[in-house]
């Protein structure tokens, strides 16, 4: 069975118990990175804004089917307070718990988050298969942006900044640029991710350059042909296939470090139909 599969039913039969990424990782035999990555890539959400998000769907259809206390309905949705939920509630139907059976427009039923049914399956892509290399230590400068499953589409507009000033990095190697993506770091997935050069020395950098060093690392490796010309979207089900076929089934687990895309020679950006070729993407690994 698909692991994120188990996962959307375990949340489903919990959706009245506490609830976290760890514990629901758990559930798919994933480790909460591993997890939160995946989730976020095969259905477009984070994983506790879906858990809240089906919590208000629930609540909302009770409300309708009988009288709850709201307080009780608020602490049986994972809320602390009555106010929290009522705020919650209301941000998502447009109107308040206490109204909702009072009004005869129910146009907030279109706010409803349905359980999720991932009908779109990954077994008949063909499965990349990696190469495998230790990359020594090396020093990257660029641009900085945060991100999480809803603000992903604007990495390009990170790229497009970098581009506009990359010019301006003294001592940046020719090539490769790299796409360096750090580990959500809260329960929503959000993430730091680099558009950067590798650079020898961070001397006269611009003020609006920051650098980081990511350490040496044993990598998979795996090669992305770009599909159209939207790098994010071509490369997310890749992503998928990464994250949730071949490191479970491998005999490695994710190290911890970043992991990074690497543009050379064989990826052109200002292509006469946008960018084409392809690149690679570094996944750092250590043995189970």
């Amino acid at each position: 069975m698909d692991r994120l599969l188990k996962a959307l039913d375990y949340i489903e039969g919990h959706l009245s118990d506490e609830l976290s990424v760890a514990g629901v990782a758990g559930a798919a035999c994933l480790s909460p990175f591993h997890f939160a990555r995946t989730f976020r890539a095969r259905t477009g959400w984070s994983v506790m804004a879906y858990v809240q998000a089906r919590r208000l769907s629930v609540a909302a259809e009770r409300l309708q089917q009988e009288r709850p206390r709201l307080i009780e309905l608020a602490l049986d949705s994972g809320f602390e307070s009555q106010a929290t939920f009522t705020r919650a509630f209301k941000r998502k139907f447009e109107i308040t718990p206490g109204r909702l059976n009072r009004v005869s427009d129910n146009r907030w039923q279109a706010a409803l988050t349905q359980p999720l049914n991932l009908t779109a399956k990954i077994g008949d892509r063909t499965m990349l298969e990696p190469r495998f290399v230790d990359k020594p230590a090396f020093k990257a400068a660029g641009l900085k942006g945060r991100f999480d499953s809803a603000t992903r589409k604007q990495i390009g507009q990170l790229w497009d900044r970098f581009n506009s000033l990359a010019d301006t990095i003294p001592g940046a190697v020719d090539r490769p640029s790299y796409g360096i993506c750090l580990p959500p770091d809260t329960a929503e997935g959000a993430f730091d991710y680099y558009a950067a050069f590798e650079i020898k020395e961070d001397n006269d950098l611009p003020a609006s350059v920051e650098t980081i060093e990511v350490p040496a690392q044993h990598y998979a490796v795996f090669t992305h042909k770009l599909i159209g010309s939207d790098i994010t979207e071509s490369l997310w089900p890749t992503i998928e296939m990464i994250w949730e076929r071949w490191l479970p089934a491998s005999d490695y687990e994710y190290s911890g470090g970043p992991d990074f895309e690497l543009y050379d020679e064989r990826f052109e950006i200002d292509g006469p139909d946008g960018p084409r070729g392809e690149f690679d993407i570094y996944i750092p690994l250590q043995v189970k």
